[in-house]
């Protein structure tokens, strides 16, 4: 294929001859989509080409326009020096890319049509600079992530091609590539990806390929570091919104399934999880329950409880909060880890063990009103144990009316609920007479025996 750019030239040429470019494609036949190997490296060996004196001119007027940063201006001594001269400065390749966009926007200020009719050919011109550089002056690799990208966002109809240029790009240059490259290369693969051009499995591809660059560059805190943790950010951020955790969880399943001890996998697939909202999903418990087996932590078996406490496992919830209590630092968390499980054992009756709960609970946590509240509950959820004594079991109601006074105390934001608890419960105190009968009278002592093992004093209530 020949350039079109060839065509835009030879319109706009001061002179009708022959350029150096038009030769050289015509023989050639280069095109970006070709191996670059088919420019002939002689082309420089007279780096001022066949007019030395109009070279020179050209490149002071270039310099000065250049240097000056309006490339814009530059634009038509770089493109003599392109077509006659291409060798005769590092510079006149290496920011063809700069100038000639530069002219871009400045013909597309001044005239769109002129901007329009010549778009194709500049472009052309661009991809070509990249291959001249390759072959003038080497830096494959490097070279190559700049082509992808021009070509990626240039020609959007080529952009399949341009993500080979960029794993071609990475394969050359590994973890020194340049920090744009993983970023360039992501945003053509999601835009690949969008277009369904390429498959979800293509993009997580693309996406862990970056990301082991970004980590290995990362890893080293060199003086780029800045520039790779802005890598590392766009990366994620142009991935996040493809993952789903029906995805990642297609994608990683039987890698996860035989890599048991591959803990760095593990992780980075809970990571993708995370960002894909996928914490309630089976998959991430079971990555979660990998990660704090290798490597046990308070945090990772406290959201292993939440999480079977949100699938209504309660007792393997329970499990995951008494492995956390030995590793939590803040007695304020550990509290609130007590009473947890005060709570699961009091939904199993099991009220003495419940109790012993509340009060390491409130060792650490007096305030902790909520711990009392839930005793004064244990004691009227065990009435039945202690209607057969002499008060019919009504002591325990003035036991748990003790607890609630205590909860409105410690906490004092719980008053509406407690009082609403204790109002209740002192409709259940015995009759006076009732007491009497059995030889206890409002003021006496009353020991409650059995699992609570308190001694109450007794309040009796007028019975008709």
């Amino acid at each position: 294929m020949v350039y079109k750019e060839k065509i835009s030239i030879t319109k706009h040429m001061k002179t009708q001859k022959l350029s150096f470019l038009i030769i050289f494609l015509t023989f050639y036949g280069a095109s970006y989509g070709q191996d670059v190997e088919g420019i002939p490296k002689e082309a420089c060996q007279n780096k001022y080409g066949k007019d030395s004196i109009e070279t020179v001119k050209q490149l002071s007027l270039f310099n000065q326009y250049f240097q000056q940063k309006k490339y814009a201006n530059a634009y038509p001594y770089w493109q003599y020096l392109f077509e006659h001269a291409p060798c005769v400065k590092k510079r006149i390749t290496y920011n063809g890319s700069v100038v000639i966009k530069a002219k871009m926007v400045a013909l597309k200020k001044t005239s769109s049509e002129a901007y329009k009719a010549r778009l194709a050919g500049l472009v052309d011109t661009i991809l070509l600079a990249h291959q001249y550089r390759i072959a003038f002056f080497g830096r494959e690799g490097y070279v190559k992530g700049k082509w992808a990208n021009d070509l990626a966002k240039l020609r959007p109809s080529e952009r399949k091609k341009a993500l080979g240029l960029f794993k071609e790009s990475i394969e050359l240059e590994g973890e020194k590539t340049n920090y744009n490259v993983p970023t360039w290369y992501m945003q053509a693969a999601t835009k690949e990806y969008k277009k369904e051009n390429i498959s979800i499995e293509d993009l997580i591809k693309i996406f862990e390929t970056v990301s082991i660059i970004n980590e290995k560059n990362l890893a080293k805190k060199g003086k780029y570091l800045a520039k790779w943790e802005k890598s590392s950010a766009n990366v994620d951020a142009l991935m996040k919104p493809h993952f789903t955790p029906e995805k990642i969880e297609l994608i990683f399943r039987s890698k996860i399934d035989t890599s048991e001890n591959n803990l760095k996998l593990i992780k980075k697939v809970a990571t993708y999880m995370e960002s894909a909202k996928g914490e309630e999903t089976d998959f991430y418990l079971e990555l979660s329950e990998k990660i704090v087996q290798a490597e046990p932590s308070a945090d990772g078996f406290l959201s292993l409880a939440k999480a079977k406490e949100a699938r209504d496992l309660q007792q393997e919830a329970k499990k995951y909060y008494l492995m956390a209590l030995d590793l939590i630092d803040s007695t304020v968390e550990k509290s609130n880890v007590y009473y947890k499980l005060a709570k699961y054992e009091a939904q199993s009756k099991n009220y003495s063990k419940s109790r012993k709960y509340c009060y390491e609970a409130l060792k650490l946590n007096e305030s902790m009103g909520k711990a009392y509240l839930l005793i004064g509950d244990l004691y009227v959820g065990s009435r039945s144990l202690y209607a057969s004594d002499k008060l019919g079991g009504s002591g325990v109601y003035i036991a748990a009316v003790s607890k609630y006074m205590q909860a409105k105390k410690a906490s004092p934001d719980l008053s509406v609920k407690v009082n609403e608890k204790i109002g209740r419960y002192m409709a259940y105190y015995p009759c006076k007479k009732d007491a009497f009968f059995n030889g206890i009278n409002n003021g006496d002592s009353f020991p409650l025996g059995g699992w609570i093992g308190e001694t109450v004093i007794v309040s009796t209530k007028d019975c008709n």
